[in-house]
């Protein structure tokens, strides 16, 4: 992505259809992450959908230019009301879950999809937060793998400070305690030297991905267009039985790309990445609510190294 990012050239218009007419308070909250996921052959969209009473997990199948609602899950109840942009990484699902009212408490809660039944009843993982205000909200959560550990970082309100947690992936698939903080940064005061431009945004979402073994991005979605981060991890850092450093990940921006969703659709209400294993890649951006006259744009490319 960081090569020819302007090429996302394929733009599609994908129709959202509620049979469930399920009734969500219009007024307060909306649709806040947008994911991918393949299943035995099918493709679903997830959603993470806010309310007064409930955080929600949204379930579409996709058929052609068509997201019909499957399934309308509760995640959490208030005060965890709240669940943010969110990331699918293979078959497991990180989202962060705050109280956006106290604003000093959420929960990163970690769900393995092909879990049998329901998997949002017991999670994985759960990363618990508690703290100052607005230091320890969680409203934009990305997820990948670094070597023999899985990473997720925490983007807190505005996303103003990034915390990063690594768990090692035996740990992780087995569903044992092991995520661990390794460093936290507060983004204001990182150098914003050799940037692309000096400005980090409020991302609602962030998404990571990798290329090959030392090439992690993340992905800042926000308003219309998205923002493409390198950032460097010492091996050292990835072992979680050591006290967080202060400089052992390292952030740099390479660029930004604007785009126009059709429709209703932002980036600013719910995006996301999909990245395959074969090349392929593709941006979505939702809009506030599905069925109606609701749409989701897909922009897509062939990526090839």
């Amino acid at each position: 992505m960081h090569k020819n990012s302007q090429n996302f050239q394929n733009k599609i218009t994908i129709t959202t259809d509620d049979p469930f007419n399920f009734k969500f308070n219009k007024e307060h909250g909306h649709i806040q992450g947008i994911q991918l996921h393949k299943e035995s052959g099918t493709d679903y969209l997830y959603m993470t959908r806010s309310s007064p009473e409930a955080s929600y997990m949204i379930k579409t199948k996709l058929e052609g230019t068509k997201a019909t609602v499957v399934a309308i899950d509760t995640l959490m109840l208030a005060p965890y009301k709240h669940p943010g942009g969110f990331q699918i990484f293979e078959d497991y699902l990180a989202v962060g879950i705050e109280d956006d009212d106290m604003r000093n408490t959420s929960r990163v809660t970690v769900y393995n999809l092909k879990n049998e039944g329901n998997p949002w009843e017991t999670p994985l993982h759960i990363i618990k937060r508690d703290g100052k205000y607005e230091r320890v909200t969680a409203g934009c959560v990305g997820m990948t793998r670094v070597g023999k550990n899985i990473l997720i970082v925490v983007g807190n309100w505005h996303s103003r400070d990034l915390d990063f947690y690594v768990c090692p992936m035996d740990k992780f698939k087995k569903g044992e305690n092991g995520f661990q903080l390794i460093q936290s940064i507060n983004m204001a005061q990182v150098s914003k030297e050799g940037w692309s431009d000096p400005t980090w945004r409020g991302y609602q979402n962030i998404n990571l991905f990798s290329e090959g073994k030392d090439n992690l991005y993340l992905v800042g979605f926000d308003g219309n267009g998205t923002d493409l981060y390198e950032f460097k991890i010492t091996k050292a850092s990835l072992d979680a039985t050591k006290k967080p450093s202060s400089n052992s990940i390292q952030i740099k921006k390479l660029s930004s790309v604007l785009f126009k969703p059709s429709g209703n659709a932002s980036f600013g209400s719910g995006a996301g990445i999909f990245s395959s294993p074969k090349g392929e890649m593709m941006l979505f951006a939702a809009p506030s609510d599905v069925g109606g006259e609701s749409t989701i744009s897909v922009f897509s490319k062939d990526y090839k190294k």
